[in-house]
């Protein structure tokens, strides 16, 4: 019996060690599933931190795109480019944008809020994330003045002068995306700091001030962009660049500046150095003296004497081609300028529109005395004849042939570079050579945007305005004059830069 008994008082100590030990390993496994919860439910929710960043961002790139599509003049590649249709903002977003024939009406203080296409992945973290963006436009001057704003370095004149002297301003469009990536828990989170920092939203939403429908991480990017005229610099040309003549020079005036030119003419003594020279290959033969700066993709440019500002050889920017007007030859619009033509332009905000299949004899446009009036004319095939604009009138002329015109055959009687826009548009034929627009130098006013064509400049003498081209050619003295008025609101919008970049806390 005395054995018996030892037996059964070993049995139950046996026990209750099995016990005690079976609830320490439980403890201690619970203690560390409890700590391997915590750190994976940290870590789902610092991945749902870095994903919502990411869908914010990734909404900030497909809108800058869409806006991009929607540019009525711009197409973002070689072949068709994008429109209205192949767009993914959705038409109600449109509506609002006021898409018209100069770009975007969007106003100050009156955004357009709408949803982009939902993004997806696979794997790690969360399998879906939604973005929200609002848009709206804020002038240029409020942000300056306010020191609201850091540019970001950008190629092309950042400055503002203009609004104090027309009373316009340049709008830029502000751009606010918010990615939401929802988590699993909606309990807090055990570090404070960790929930100080990454503010999620759980039982009760801080945004909208009610109560969370599913726990989420917000984070929320905030974008300037910056619209990009025709007309920046110079020359700019995607391809080679030759001006051999030690002779030529390229600088800066501003023709709405009496400080810095002369009834609204260059004037040597009044002269700046934003004359820049943009050349997106390594083909380049400069002589000249440049007062501005020196921009190629390759091409091995020294600093020297003769260039004024920076020499940058890395630099590489797009040229976006002009989209072909829409309208149709109409009834007072003769086919071709065969013999010596007379025509009128219109009133401003009701240009009279000509297409002409060639022009190959004198074309005047006839403008109201007294009053700016607006002209624009479509040539289908070339130009190698002449034309005249009278004063006061603004034209655009779009030419899909090959210019050909001698010294004096290229009048802009109101001497202003901003009243003649040339617009060089692709070939019809996908892969065509690249054609040419040949002037004879005088005294030339004009603004010529034609990635397209092979710009050539022929003999000596002086050209006020912008050339951007596929090439870029001097034959002679050519003293080339960038009238800065055009840089910040003249001709269409061809793409957006992005001037700045950050990130609101919520």
């Amino acid at each position: 019996m005395k054995l018996k008994t030892t037996n059964t008082q070993e049995v139950g100590s046996t026990l209750v060690v099995a016990l005690v030990s079976v609830l320490v390993v439980a403890m201690v496994t619970g203690h560390i599933l409890l700590r391997i919860t915590a750190q994976m439910e940290t870590a789902n929710r610092s991945a749902a931190w870095n994903e919502a960043l990411t869908t914010a961002e990734s909404a900030v790139d497909m809108t800058v795109s869409d806006l991009t599509a929607v540019l009525p003049d711009v197409r973002v590649n070689s072949g068709d480019g994008l429109n209205i249709g192949d767009s993914q903002l959705k038409n109600p977003v449109l509506m609002s944008l006021g898409v018209g024939s100069s770009g975007l009406s969007l106003q100050p203080g009156v955004p357009v809020t709408f949803t982009p296409l939902t993004l997806r992945h696979g794997g790690e973290g969360a399998g879906q994330q939604e973005a929200t963006v609002t848009l709206d436009v804020v002038p240029l001057s409020q942000l300056l003045g306010s020191g609201a704003l850091q540019f970001q370095d950008s190629v092309g004149l950042l400055a503002n002068p203009l609004a104090a002297i027309t009373g316009g301003d340049l709008q830029l469009v502000h751009l606010r995306a918010r990615g939401t990536v929802a988590i699993r828990s909606q309990r807090g989170d055990r570090d404070p700091l960790d929930s100080e920092l990454r503010r999620a939203t759980l039982v009760w939403d801080r945004l909208s001030r009610a109560r969370a429908t599913q726990a989420a991480m917000t984070r929320e990017v905030e974008v300037y962009l910056k619209p990009v005229f025709p007309f920046q610099s110079a020359i700019t040309a995607s391809g080679a660049l030759d001006s051999p003549s030690s002779n030529a020079t390229f600088d800066s005036f501003n023709s709405l500046l009496t400080a810095a030119s002369t009834n609204g003419l260059y004037d040597p003594s009044k002269k700046l150095s934003n004359g820049d020279i943009n050349v997106y290959d390594s083909r380049l033969n400069l002589a000249g003296t440049v007062l501005g700066d020196v921009r190629t993709s390759g091409a091995n440019v020294v600093k020297t004497d003769r260039i004024s500002g920076i020499v940058d050889n890395s630099c590489q920017k797009p040229l976006p081609l002009i989209r072909a007007p829409l309208w149709n030859r109409t009834p007072q619009s003769p086919g071709e300028v065969i013999g010596s033509t007379t025509l009128a332009a219109g009133l401003p905000g009701a240009p009279t529109r000509y297409k002409f299949d060639r022009i190959t004899s004198s074309l005047q446009i006839t403008g109201a005395l007294g009053l700016d009036t607006n002209v624009e004319i479509w040539v289908t095939g070339d130009v190698t004849g002449s034309i005249r604009l009278d004063p006061g009138v603004r034209a655009k002329v779009y030419v899909q042939g090959n210019v050909s015109l001698d010294a004096n055959c290229l009048v802009n009687s109101s001497n202003r570079a901003a009243n003649l826009m040339i617009f060089g548009l692709p070939a019809d034929v996908s892969g065509s050579p690249a054609r040419e627009i040949r002037l004879g130098l005088g005294d030339l006013c004009a603004g010529i945007y034609a990635p397209t064509h092979n710009v050539r400049l022929v003999g000596n003498g002086h050209f006020q305005g912008a050339i951007t081209s596929a090439s870029f050619v001097t034959e002679g003295d050519a003293h080339v004059h960038f009238d800065e008025a055009l840089a910040l609101n003249v001709g269409p919008t061809i793409r957006f830069e992005v001037a700045s970049w950050s990130e609101r806390r919520l």
